[in-house]
């Protein structure tokens, strides 16, 4: 840990580091501020720590906590992992002498703020990612309304700033809590678009993955969840697959829906035509041999994989949804098209394989919107200030 009285000690709590956009934002947060100025601690509530190495490279701090979380249902073991996390978190904040507390996601919110609150943190703040701001559950399920209580009663009286990643979210948040509109704070995120900028050989990667090179692939990155949609994109690939005999889908990410997901590739004979890529690191390499990116997602806060594929140049087909329409401007950066609708999807996709100028030009704007206003030390900036308080919200 570095030292020194300007040293300041920032501590980001999360549920947990598997690999997702708030984790992956995470990793990059550690790698762009300043060391010389600020620590960064982050804590895990429950066991997956998949990116924890490559936080700790980044020069953060990781401490995972290791919990197993148990259903609301199990009221004795829920007890002890909330009381369990919240003893934890609070050492942390004295034992480093944490000045500010953020906290990402769901249980960490409660655990984190709570934590950060009581034991005198100076700023406590807490991010807010997806425009899903409850769980799916049926409307008026007592969970859910418990949730929207608790949730306004700390966001009133214990959170300093809550930050929005989109408008939407922002928006979304305003309406759902009661929330005054001065403690909401949109903070964009953002990406290392130098990362993403760097000159590759698409065949030599192709002849590294073993991929074909007369194969034309499509490719999408997220978890493997509902509001992302992939399923409409397999939809989607069956339409173009009676066109297009050497099109290919590579699907990166992991989630509950893998299962799921194979089986209706499965059942639309797509089974030789899908890749299941699982979670990877190695994104620029996969948007480098991929010819478009797809996001078929039906919500989004502001996806890192979709200013990912901007900065590395792709042409991109995604839904027409807040905010996914916030970053892409329909016919200049890429095509919008509506969502849960897989023939909207194959069409928007035809259009771009069969006029790959069009597509180039897309890309080519693309990135440049993404170099321009999506740089992750922007993000940083804005963070900083409200991790000091400097700044009106």
């Amino acid at each position: 840990m570095l030292e020194g009285s300007q040293v300041e000690t920032i501590l980001h709590v999360i549920d947990q580091l598997e690999y997702g956009g708030a984790q992956r934002l995470l990793a990059l947060l550690a790698k762009f501020t300043s060391k010389a100025s600020r620590h960064i601690v982050v804590c895990a509530l429950q066991q997956d720590l998949a990116l924890g190495e490559r936080i700790e490279k980044e020069g953060a701090e990781v401490i995972g906590l290791g919990r197993s979380r148990p259903s609301i249902y199990r009221p004795l073991q829920f007890l002890a992992y909330v009381l369990g996390g919240l003893r934890d978190v609070r050492r942390i904040c004295r034992d480093r002498n944490v000045t500010a507390i953020q906290c990402h996601l769901s249980d960490s919110e409660f655990i984190g703020i709570v934590a950060g609150a009581t034991c005198g943190v100076r700023r406590v703040i807490t991010t807010v990612h997806y425009p899903e701001l409850l769980p799916s559950r049926r409307l008026g399920e007592w969970r859910n309304r418990l949730r929207i209580l608790v949730t306004r009663l700390l966001y009133r009286h214990w959170v300093d700033v809550v930050v929005a990643v989109s408008a939407d979210v922002g928006q979304k948040l305003e309406e759902l809590f009661v929330l005054d509109s001065a403690k909401i704070r949109v903070v964009v995120n953002g990406i290392d678009v130098g990362a993403f900028e760097v000159e590759r050989d698409p065949e030599a990667l192709r002849a590294t993955m073993g991929l074909s090179s007369d194969d034309r692939f499509l490719i999408t990155v997220g978890r493997l969840a509902a509001p992302k949609g992939q399923a409409f994109l397999l939809s989607a690939l069956a339409i173009l697959a009676r066109k297009h005999k050497n099109l290919k889908l590579l699907l990166v990410g992991d989630g509950d829906l893998r299962e799921s997901l194979q089986a209706l590739t499965s059942r639309l004979s797509l089974t030789s035509r899908v890749i299941f890529a699982g979670s990877r690191e190695d994104i620029a390499n996969l948007l480098t041999v991929a010819e478009l990116f797809v996001l078929p997602s039906v919500s989004e806060g502001t996806s890192l994989a979709l200013l990912e594929a901007m900065a590395s140049g792709k042409p991109v087909v995604a839904t027409d949804i807040p905010g996914n329409r916030s970053v892409i401007e329909h016919g200049k950066s890429g095509l919008l098209v509506p969502p849960a609708d897989a023939g909207a999807l194959a069409e928007a996709i035809e259009t771009l394989l069969e006029d790959p100028d069009r597509a180039k030009a897309l890309g080519r704007n693309a990135h440049a919107i993404a170099s321009a206003r999506y740089d992750i030390r922007e993000t940083v900036r804005e963070l900083e200030q409200l991790w000091r308080g400097g700044c009106s919200v």
